[in-house]
């Protein structure tokens, strides 16, 4: 008898049952053998029963799972709404840390906290330390733009003020272990222990310092303007009457200054509810203090003031006080700003004397003041080539010579020499004469090349290379005085060789002063420089500027020919072109094309990898829908909460593929097919 196929698997079970009934009279052999069959046809169709139970309850629990959390979501998108974080939102805006109270007086103190952000902050587990101990806050919610005053009992403020402010808080007995009120601290803590807010006052200077300074009991310090906070103890100040539960208003606020070299630009803003009269500038060298008046601003629209010719390398302290049309002022915010120093660019080497013929200690360098202000040339530093001699320190007196100054006026020479400075200028090889800033920037320099002459100086001249005169004028104007014709330094070698000799580019030393021929790869260019090599080794071509040689474009591996004269300066060996025509390109280097062939192959296998291993598309969208970072959202709250939605999709889908794995790996039964028992019934 066939197999019936029925809807329901019970149903089918129960007709096994039935056929293993009817062949209960026939043969022990195909009796066991049917009961076989039967009980393996009903395990296979009570596990496919268990397994689509598994199947249904899983998915059950996946959208059970996303319904809680779309309901989560949903009341912490409405609650974020109405709540900001707390960082920098929070002041501790006003302290009476010394009531007037004589003895013992903490039962007295409070301090007052202002929320100034736009939206409510709840206070819970929040606490409060001084120098003592930690309070944990009562639960409060502080709403946007309100006080909260926070006194060590209700009994105690009232004393002093009659009125309790709206939002107030009872410590029950002391803040801390009772406000000093020679100097303490206060430091504001979130329920999880980030700092929100620190001030510190009198010789308590672990917060700030300064320190908020100490002022006369029963006064408070406050903060002005209200909820002003640049972690300065100049953001406080000396209140003779507390105001618990309300702020000190600004009229204008000043906003950072620029500055520009020996000058500060001043911007601010200002409250369109007030009227102005006019404002003052005030500028201090000292933190805290208003100074003196720099200039009066008279009518309403100004807000851009520019102050000039300051001293540079110091301090400066600004503050505005703004009158209106009553007569009264008020005063802003302090800003502070630190002008660095500019050193002057009219002190130049005018004349150098290397080889002295009354002995080397009277070599000298003479410095010249171009300018019309007088410079003060104290910590700038003399020094000849880098590396040679130790730097000379300019000091401010010398004392072997009485009315030394360090002070050049303007048009003034000023000489040091050798003996002075220890400062040492080569006889031969040339060298360089530097002139530092004290930061160890460079000032001025000249350089003389090959061989000094006995007796012979080297004047400033329109470039960095000094020319020489048979006559040194030491802290007088320069005389240009030319060698004659058969002095020494004028005597130049005749040219050897007309017609240039091919070598090659590693042979140069053996031709000093020849005229030479070499064909080689550019290895490197800048400016006027370049460097050849033909394998042999590599050669400095430079063109001087005297030539008025242009430098013809060139590129690394191009094939150059050069023509010109082998030359030593110094330690560093070079030819020198003398025109254009000495210049030849022989052959431009091959242009490559750089293909990505190799790099998308790469690519190819990666991805090809990357596709074998993820065999389920359902496991391949779960973990995109797991791992995607949303887009960045101008709203931060909504873009959490985003993130937050899609993870959770991300990893029901997860739990579903899962189940669906689990489902496919269930042990196989075989299946059940043609007759019972006998094959003829």
């Amino acid at each position: 008898m066939n197999l019936i196929k029925a809807e329901n698997s019970s149903f089918k079970r129960g007709l096994l049952k039935n056929q293993l009934y009817c062949h209960s009279e026939r043969s022990e052999e195909s009796v066991a053998y049917a009961t076989s069959r039967i009980n393996r046809e009903i395990l296979r169709l009570t596990t496919q029963d268990d397994i689509v139970k598994t199947f249904f309850n899983g998915l059950k629990f996946v959208f059970l799972f996303l319904l809680i959390l779309m309901t989560i979501s949903f009341f912490d998108l409405k609650k974020a709404k109405a709540i900001v974080l707390p960082s920098q939102t929070v002041v501790i805006n006003e302290v009476e840390y010394d009531p007037p109270q004589s003895g013992t007086d903490s039962a007295y103190e409070w301090f007052e906290l202002y929320n100034k952000s736009l939206g409510d902050i709840p206070l819970d587990g929040w606490t409060i330390t001084d120098n003592s101990q930690t309070d944990e806050i009562p639960s409060f919610n502080l709403k946007s733009k309100n006080f909260l005053v926070i006194a060590a009992s209700e009994d105690g403020f009232k004393i002093n003020f009659t009125d309790l402010p709206g939002n107030f808080i009872d410590m029950g007995e002391s803040i801390g272990g009772g406000l000093s009120n020679t100097g303490d601290h206060l430091i504001l803590k979130d329920q999880d222990g980030n700092i929100i807010d620190q001030i510190s006052w009198g010789n308590d200077k672990s917060v700030l310092d300064p320190a908020i300074s100490k002022y006369l009991e029963g006064h408070s310090i406050e903060r002005k303007p209200v909820g002003i906070d640049t972690n300065s103890s100049t953001d406080f100040i000396d209140q003779p009457n507390p105001t618990p539960g309300s702020g000190i208003p600004q009229s204008v606020i000043l906003q950072n200054p620029r500055i520009d070299n020996a000058s500060i630009i001043l911007e601010w803003s200002k409250a369109d509810s007030e009227s102005f009269a006019g404002y003052e500038i005030y500028l201090s060298e000292k933190s805290g203090e208003i100074g003196h008046i720099t200039d009066y601003l008279d009518g309403v629209k100004n807000n851009f003031y520019q102050i000039d010719n300051l001293d540079t390398g110091l301090s400066y302290f600004l503050t505005i006080r703004n009158y209106n049309l009553d007569g009264n002022y008020s005063d802003s915010n302090q800003v502070s700003a630190t002008l660095p120093i500019i050193y002057s660019k009219s002190i130049i080497i005018n004349e150098v004397l290397p080889h002295p013929e009354n002995g080397a200690n009277n070599e000298f360098i003479e410095l010249y003041n171009s300018g019309d202000e007088e410079v003060d040339l104290s910590d700038w530093f003399l020094d000849d080539a880098e590396g040679d001699s130790t730097p000379f320190k300019i000091p401010d007196k010398l004392l072997d010579f009485p009315g030394w100054t360090a002070r050049i006026l303007p048009g003034e020479y000023k000489v040091f020499y050798r003996y002075q400075t220890g400062i040492a200028l080569n006889d031969s090889g040339g060298d360089t004469a530097r002139l530092l800033f004290p930061d160890g920037k460079m000032a001025y320099a000249v350089t003389y090349k090959d061989y000094a002459t006995l007796g012979f100086s080297c004047i400033r001249g329109s470039t960095d290379i000094c020319s020489w005169t048979t006559t040194p004028t030491a802290g007088e104007v320069n005389i240009i005085s030319l060698p004659k014709i058969d002095d020494p330094v004028l005597e130049t070698e005749p040219v050897i060789n007309t017609i240039p000799i091919e070598i090659s580019t590693g042979d140069y030393q053996n031709y000093l002063d020849k005229l030479v021929k070499i064909r080689g790869k550019v290895i490197s260019t800048s400016g006027n420089t370049f460097y050849l090599d033909d394998g042999s080794g590599v050669i400095k071509v430079y063109i001087q500027e005297k030539t008025g040689i242009v430098k013809p474009e060139m590129h690394r591996n191009d094939i150059f020919e050069i023509i010109g004269v082998v030359d030593l300066y110094g330690q560093t060996w070079r030819i020198l072109p003398r025109t254009l025509n000495d210049i030849a390109l022989i052959e431009k280097a091959p242009v490559v094309t750089k293909t990505a062939t190799a790099k998308k192959t790469v690519v190819k296998k990666v991805v090809s990898k990357a596709v074998t291993a993820v065999k389920s598309p359902l496991i391949s969208k779960a973990v995109a829908a797991a791992s995607t970072s949303p887009p960045a959202e101008n709203n931060d709250k909504n873009n959490t909460l985003s993130q937050l939605i899609k993870t959770s999709i991300g990893l029901a889908i997860l739990f579903l593929v899962f189940l669906i794995i689990k489902i496919l790996h269930q042990p196989k039964v075989k299946s059940i097919g043609g007759h019972f028992g006998d094959d003829e019934t």
